[in-house]
C-alpha cells in the first residue's frame, strides 16, 4: 500500500474530536480500501455504522492509521463514567 501523506488542519486536533465515518472512508480512498484495511468482507458492515464507526473500530483504525484518525474518548461510549459515587 502506498504511503500517503496528510496536511491535517488546526480544527482537526479540537478537544470535542469525534471520528466519523466518512473520515475513515476517505482516508483509505474508498470503502474497499477501508475494508480491506479492516479485513472485512463486505461493504455493507461500514454502510451500517451510520455517522460514526463503532468505538472497537475507532480504536483499531487509530491503530492502523498511526493517528491519523483518532478514537473518541468521550464518556457517550462508557457507561461508567456516568455513574456518581455519592
Amino acid at each position: 500500500m502506498p504511503v500517503k501523506k496528510f496536511i491535517l488542519s488546526a480544527g482537526f486536533f479540537r478537544k470535542q474530536h469525534k471520528m466519523k465515518t466518512k473520515e475513515a472512508v476517505k482516508h483509505y480512498g474508498g470503502q474497499r480500501g477501508l475494508c480491506e484495511a479492516l479485513g472485512l468482507k463486505s461493504r455493507q458492515a461500514i454502510s451500517a455504522w451510520g455517522e460514526k464507526p463503532p468505538i472497537q473500530r475507532q480504536f483499531q483504525l487509530e491503530v492502523l492509521t498511526n493517528g491519523v484518525l483518532r478514537a473518541d474518548r468521550q464518556s457517550d461510549y462508557r457507561p461508567d463514567a456516568s455513574v456518581s459515587n455519592t
